[in-house]
């Protein structure tokens, strides 16, 4: 049966250091038969790179720049260039505080998709107070738009149902379904060589709805390759634990 080769890539830096055993078991036990790992890390000295290389991983540096988004999106861009300098077929793209289970790469390349992801959960800030809610968003429609500019206005730089999105319901990730997403989760989530080797597809920051650097990393990647025509999914199937550093 052919496998093909995957990188298992994951940005990081001396913050997640709370992680690093429990990520680097989970991704060493991955149950797919043709994978590498590579850490990024952005930190500003060289502690954490010498901490990792002690564990026998392979990591290389990335620079660190003013703004969050930008170095963990030069990291990611560095993952992909090394995908394709390296024959990989496809990028896991990780977060390290997301443990996937162990079995997400055959399960993600089982869809047959270009970009899919699996599911992890955050704390969102509600009308009710705090919600755990997936981190993978859908669009809103027009008619959704207008029922919620009715009931609370939007700030001026909302303009339309394209400048804003929501997360997904608890209805629409029941069972086991691959769906298709305006934004998939970014620390789980599989993108295809076809796609990466379109340059103008990279992670970045973005001024979305006004708001310049507001926005995550992955916002530039996925407009980009909606726009280029490669649609965005979901594998409700595929739930991630989510680690939150305790203080």
């Amino acid at each position: 049966m052919n496998h093909p080769k995957v990188l298992v890539g994951c940005p990081t830096y001396e913050g997640f250091g709370y992680c690093l055993e429990i990520f680097l078991e989970r991704i060493r036990s991955l149950s797919y038969p043709n994978y590498d790992i590579l850490l990024v890390d952005n930190s500003e000295g060289d502690d954490y790179l010498n901490r990792i290389k002690e564990k026998r991983v392979r990591v290389i540096k990335a620079p660190r720049f003013k703004e969050m988004f930008e170095t963990v999106a030069y990291s990611r861009n560095m993952m992909i260039d090394f995908a394709l300098d390296n024959g990989f077929d496809y990028l896991l793209n990780l977060d390290q505080d997301v443990i996937p289970p162990k079995n997400i790469i055959e399960e993600l390349i089982g869809c047959d998709k270009d970009i899919i992801s699996g599911l992890y959960f955050g704390l969102y800030k509600t009308s009710t107070g705090l919600k755990k809610l997936p981190v993978a968003y859908a669009n809103i429609t027009e008619e959704e738009f207008n029922k919620m500019q009715k009931i609370s206005p939007f700030p001026p730089f909302v303009k339309s149902c394209d400048d804003i999105k929501r997360n997904l319901t608890d209805d629409e990730i029941e069972g086991e379904r691959i769906l298709e997403v305006r934004v998939p989760s970014n620390g789980c989530m599989l993108i295809k060589r076809n796609v990466m080797e379109d340059k103008d597809i990279r992670f970045g920051m973005i001024d979305l709805a006004g708001r310049p650097g507001k926005t995550g990393d992955e916002m530039l990647f996925c407009k980009k390759a909606r726009e280029k025509g490669f649609r965005l999914y979901v594998y409700t199937k595929i739930k991630c634990e989510h680690l939150v550093k305790k203080d």
